[in-house]
C-alpha cells in the first residue's frame, strides 16, 4: 500500500511527520511535528489511514495557530479542548484519569483528620502529573494574564480530576466523538455527506460550550434546521435522514457523559409519496433489445442496466462485485451480492435468467466503468440509455427495482423467494450466513439456487417467450 503524504512507516507502527514551515520554527524548539496515528502497517486499511490522518492534519494546523498566537481569545472552545487533548496524550494522559484515585486503606481517622500524614487527593495526583500547572498558579495567584499554553495547561489539569473538565465541552468535540465510534470516514462519499449535514447543523447552532441551557439551544436549533430545509423544498423525508446522524451523536453524547438530556426530534410534515414509475412489460422488452444491440461506449451500460433487471440491483451493488462472486459460465448462472451493504437483507444471491453470455461478456468493462467515475456519472448514462430505449423521459436506474417488484406481482411469483433474489426486508427473509458464505460452484449446485432460478424464470417470463 502506497502511503500518503507526511504519513510515515517506522518500525511498523504508522506516523504523521511534517516539518514546522521555516519561517515558524525561530518560535519553536523542535523541528518537525510527529503524532502516532495508533496504527499497525500491517493491519491499517486505507480508511483508517484517512481518518487518522485527518485527526493528525488538525492537530499539525492547530500546532501552527498555538506557536504563532498566544492570545486565547484567539481560539474556539473546541480548539482549546483539542489543545488540551494533545497536550495529554503526549503525556500519556487522558481526562478524567483522577477523577477517583483509591484511599490508602492504613490510613486512620486521626492522620486524615489531623492532617499528620495526609492523605494526597485527586488535584494531588494532577499536581504530580502535571508540574507546569505551578508556574499557571502563580500567575493565576499574581492576578497576571494567561497565555494560551497557560491556558492549556490549566485546562489539562483540570481535565485529569474536575468531573465537568473531563467531559467533552463542545458540539464538535461530540461530534468528533461519534465519528470516531462509528468509524466514519469523512472523505469518503458516505462520510462527505453526513458532515455536510453536520457543518449545516453546527452553523446553525454554533460551537457551543455544554452548558445548563443546551438542551434548549439543540431543540431551537432542530427546529430552525427543519424550517430551513422545509424552506428550501427539501421532502420531510430527507430532513428526517439528514437530521439521523445528528440526532444520534447529541444522544450519544449525553449518554457518555452524563449530560441527561432528553432530546425530542422536531415535527417534521411528511410529504405523500410520489407513484413510482415503473416500466411496462413493452418497455421492459425494448430496453432489453435495445442494450442486446449496445456497441462501442454503451456496452459498459447495457449490460449493468441487463444485470440490474435481473433482481433490482443498483450500481453500488455491481461495482462492489468480486471474482469470486460471479459465476455465469454455470449451468445456473448468477451472482452473490454479501459486500458492504444497508441492510442484512441486501445481501442475497440473484439468478440471471436472461442475457447471461451478454453480460459475462461485457462485465469487466462494466466494473472498470462503475469503479473509476462517480455515482452521478452512473445514474446519468444508465437514464440516457433508458429513456433512449423506451422513450420514456421519467425511467432511471432506481425504478428498475420497482418495476422487479411490479414484474413479481403480474406474474405470480413466489413473494418470500422473490424477496430472497431483491433483498426486501421481513422476517424470516434472507439467506443465512452459511449459504452465503458458499463459493460460487457450491451454490451453483444448490437446491436453494436451483429454486431460486425457478422463481426468476416465472418473474421474467414475458421477457423469456
Amino acid at each position: 500500500m502506497k502511503l500518503p503524504r507526511y504519513v510515515r512507516n517506522l518500525n511498523g507502527s504508522l506516523y504523521y511527520q511534517r516539518d514546522i514551515p521555516t519561517k515558524l520554527r525561530h518560535l519553536t524548539t523542535t523541528k518537525t511535528f510527529t503524532r502516532p496515528l495508533s496504527l499497525k502497517i500491517n493491519e491499517a486499511t486505507e480508511s483508517a489511514i484517512n481518518k487518522a490522518l485527518t485527526i493528525a492534519s488538525d492537530s499539525f494546523e492547530l500546532r501552527l495557530k498555538l506557536i504563532t498566537n498566544s492570545d486565547p481569545e484567539a481560539f474556539s472552545a473546541t480548539e482549546i479542548d483539542l489543545a488540551v487533548i494533545e497536550f495529554l496524550r503526549k503525556k500519556n494522559l487522558k481526562k478524567g484519569q483522577f477523577r477517583t484515585v483509591i484511599k490508602d486503606p492504613d490510613a486512620t481517622a486521626e492522620e486524615l483528620r489531623t492532617g499528620g500524614q495526609r492523605q494526597p487527593d485527586e488535584s494531588d495526583y494532577a499536581d504530580h502529573a502535571i508540574p507546569e500547572f505551578a508556574n499557571v498558579r502563580l500567575k493565576v495567584d499574581e492576578d497576571k494574564p494567561l497565555s494560551i499554553e497557560d491556558r492549556v495547561v490549566e485546562q489539562s489539569w483540570k481535565a485529569l480530576w474536575k468531573r465537568e473538565q473531563s467531559k467533552a465541552r463542545t458540539f464538535q468535540i461530540l461530534w468528533t466523538e461519534h465519528l470516531a465510534f462509528k468509524d466514519i470516514d469523512i472523505n469518503s462519499r458516505d462520510g462527505k455527506r453526513v458532515q455536510r449535514h453536520w457543518n449545516r447543523w453546527i452553523a446553525l447552532s454554533g460551537d457551543q460550550v455544554i452548558s445548563g441551557n443546551t438542551l434548549d439551544i439543540i431543540h431551537d436549533c432542530l427546529e430552525n434546521y427543519v424550517e430551513e430545509r422545509s424552506g428550501d423544498n427539501v421532502k420531510g423525508s430527507t430532513i428526517e435522514r439528514e437530521l439521523g446522524p445528528i440526532l444520534s451523536c447529541l444522544r450519544r453524547g449525553s449518554k457518555k457523559h452524563k449530560f441527561g438530556w432528553l432530546i425530542e426530534k422536531p415535527v417534521i410534515k411528511k410529504q405523500p409519496p410520489k407513484p413510482k414509475v415503473v416500466l411496462s412489460h413493452e418497455e421492459q422488452r425494448n430496453l432489453v433489445a435495445f442494450c442486446m444491440a449496445a456497441s462501442k461506449r454503451e456496452v459498459e451500460v447495457a449490460s449493468c442496466i441487463l444485470l440490474m433487471m435481473q433482481g433490482g440491483m443498483m450500481t453500488s451493488e455491481i461495482a462492489r462485485l468480486i471474482p469470486d462472486r460471479i459465476n455465469l459460465d454455470s449451468a445456473s448462472p448468477h451472482i452473490v451480492i454479501d459486500g458492504d451493504a444497508k441492510t442484512r437483507s441486501r445481501k442475497r444471491v440473484i439468478p440471471v435468467v436472461f442475457a447471461a453470455d451478454y453480460i459475462n461478456e461485457h462485465l469487466s468493462k462494466t466494473l472498470r466503468w462503475l469503479n473509476k467515475t462517480t455515482d452521478t456519472n452512473h445514474s446519468k448514462r444508465v437514464k440516457n440509455l433508458m429513456t433512449k430505449a423506451t422513450d420514456n423521459s421519467k425511467v432511471s436506474g432506481h425504478c428498475l427495482r420497482h418495476t422487479f417488484k411490479a414484474n413479481c406481482e403480474a406474474n405470480g411469483a413466489s413473494i418470500s423467494s422473490a424477496a430472497v433474489i431483491a433483498g426486501w426486508s421481513g422476517a424470516g427473509i434472507g439467506l443465512s450466513a452459511e449459504m452465503l458464505a458458499y463459493g460460487s460452484e457450491g451454490l451453483a449446485n444448490s437446491e436453494v439456487l436451483k429454486g431460486l432460478r425457478n422463481t426468476s424464470l416465472v418473474i421474467h417470463r414475458h421477457l423469456l417467450q
